[in-house]
């Protein structure tokens, strides 16, 4: 008779591998394949330029109170003011078109949440465009493309998070717009024996991203983009 000595139950392996797992995401250590660009100028060129400011959603001033952009928004927002005071100094018509709509039914656009703040910031409301009717990074592409087809411009620049910046250039360019990137600030991974949740978020962002790009090259493979 051959003895076996008795292995370790189940559910302890499942468990040593999801706290090894958890720990993993928010210690951060994967994060080096991940860094945040930077700010990275934005080239834009020609006398007519579009900026192209992407929503990052809204939230609640406080409960009950007013929406306001997220925090992700706001970094949006500023550099967009940013682009937009470097190319008026530069003597260019500067167009800022601003693609949001209201997919999870505040009552208000994205896009018109955000245009009080862009004026705040020194854009002039005379250069704004609203799209007010995306809902996702593929419809921002398709709606902004409707309008820059009916407005002079030499050049694209396009502002959203660094993290994002992949996956909208590429929904762009499968509608042959070629952008410049102004990635606005996002966080990057903190390495760190003990997990922190900052860390937690941005691995959302690089899963929601890796599957967001997974997709887009699904559908322009089948042809529907």
């Amino acid at each position: 008779m051959i003895l076996r000595a008795p292995g370790r139950p189940a559910w302890l392996i499942a468990a040593a591998a999801a706290l090894a797992g958890v720990w993993l995401i928010g210690s951060g250590v994967w994060g080096a394949a991940f860094r945040d660009p930077g700010d990275e100028p934005a080239v834009s060129q020609g006398e007519h330029v579009a900026i192209v400011l992407l929503s990052a959603g809204a939230r609640r001033e406080r409960p009950g109170g007013a929406w306001v952009p997220t925090r992700d928004a706001f970094y949006r927002i500023e550099k967009t003011a940013d682009v937009y005071r470097a190319c008026k100094h530069d003597e260019r018509t500067c167009a800022v078109i601003v693609s949001g709509g209201d997919p999870d039914g505040h009552g208000i656009s994205d896009a018109q949440l955000y245009q009080p703040w862009l004026v705040g910031s020194g854009v002039d409301p005379r250069d704004i465009t609203l799209e007010t009717q995306s809902a996702n990074t593929r419809q921002n592409a398709r709606y902004v493309s409707r309008i820059l087809h009916g407005m002079p411009h030499d050049s694209v620049t396009l502002v959203t998070s660094a993290y994002h910046m992949r996956r909208a250039q590429l929904n762009f360019e499968g509608l042959g717009i070629r952008t410049h990137a102004a990635a606005a600030f996002s966080d990057s991974a903190t390495v760190s024996l003990v997990p922190r949740r900052k860390n937690f978020l941005v691995a959302y962002h690089v899963v929601h991203e890796t599957l967001g790009i997974a997709q887009y090259w699904v559908i322009h493979w089948i042809g529907v983009f």
